[in-house]
């Protein structure tokens, strides 16, 4: 697909580059193996949880088995570009793999070409013939929270899941692919992944990115809501946040609730809590509003992709 991509960003996501640059980087990376071991190695190093938990995530790679060989890996996405950069070190290999289209599974296209590059010496492709059980089912049912303000609903439907998104009509069925494993879409390779161990309410699911990576969506607990019972002229006034330097102005349009920016223009608020209203904008999708002692609004936290619970205090 083609899509705007007309901002300039530092950091996550400013990165320009080529084919030709990550060849380069992984060349200086590779070599220092042996110039640098300590500081290659950190490149190496699993992050580790306050649980003791370890990450597949390094120091900008993530870790992967693929088909008995150990991968270092690294996906960019932004508008309607990809790029993927594979390496198997224990082969003195790397690819790296970029296209200009929204439709184009880079990591995918990169394990495919590792495949037909090592096919003899990796292993057997294992696949998974199971079918979740009823019991399996009721335990995957609940409300998962990908972002704030972004929750899947999932329920029970003859022998898989069905899945419906917080703020959307359409209900998806969702073919599974194993005990566990549900494709939410073929072409990009998009699936929910469970703990085959759980016990009881699953706590949570992989949102799997095809061979890009795996987001953590938790489940949530909804509290039974009528958006009714609220009176939507409490929220109207102007917010700023000395933070981004940037404000929203929150006000009634045809009975709904819109936030209205110059560079954003009005984007409409669905209440789906008490006080908590979602958007389909991945920069608002969720505004908790914030009220005091007596029960006047006084601000709200701005959450969305990325960021999470950005103060906004009302100024009128």
């Amino acid at each position: 697909g083609r899509f705007a991509f007309n901002y300039a960003l530092t950091g996550s996501t400013g990165l320009v580059t080529t084919p030709g640059d990550l060849a380069l980087w992984t060349a200086h990376l590779d070599a220092l193996a042996d110039d640098n071991p300590a500081f290659y190695a950190s490149f190496h190093t699993l992050g580790v949880l306050n649980d003791g938990g370890v990450t597949t995530y390094a120091y900008g790679q993530e870790r992967r088995v693929f088909r008995g060989l150990e991968t270092w890996s690294h996906g960019g996405r932004d508008a309607g570009y990809r790029a993927f950069l594979l390496r198997a070190p224990s082969h003195d290999l790397s690819i790296t793999v970029m296209s200009n289209a929204a439709d184009f599974d880079s990591a995918g296209t990169a394990y495919a070409i590792l495949e037909a590059l090592l096919a003899d010496q990796l292993d057997p492709e294992a696949i998974d013939a199971s079918r979740p059980t009823p019991e399996q089912l009721a335990a995957y049912e609940g409300d998962y929270a990908l972002f704030p303000g972004l929750i899947f609903s999932l329920r029970a439907k003859e022998e898989t899941l069905e899945l419906a998104v917080l703020g959307q009509q359409d209900v998806m069925t969702l073919p599974a692919l194993s005990d566990h494993e549900f494709q939410i879409n073929p072409i990009t390779d998009l699936a929910i992944v469970f703990d085959r161990e759980v016990e009881g309410p699953a706590p949570g699911f992989g949102y799997q990115l095809g061979m890009t990576g795996v987001l953590p969506a938790e489940r949530v607990e909804l509290a039974p809501f009528d958006p009714a019972s609220l009176d939507l002229s409490d929220f109207v006034g102007s917010y700023y946040s000395a933070e981004l330097s940037a404000g929203y102005d929150i006000a009634l349009d045809q009975g709904r609730l819109v936030a209205r920016h110059p560079a954003a223009g009005e984007i409409a608020l669905t209440p789906f809590q008490t006080d908590v209203f979602s958007s389909p904008s991945n920069y608002l999708q969720q505004v908790a509003f914030l009220r005091d002692a007596a029960g006047q609004v006084q601000g709200f936290h701005l959450s969305g992709v990325l960021m999470v619970d950005v103060g906004f205090e009302r100024v009128r």
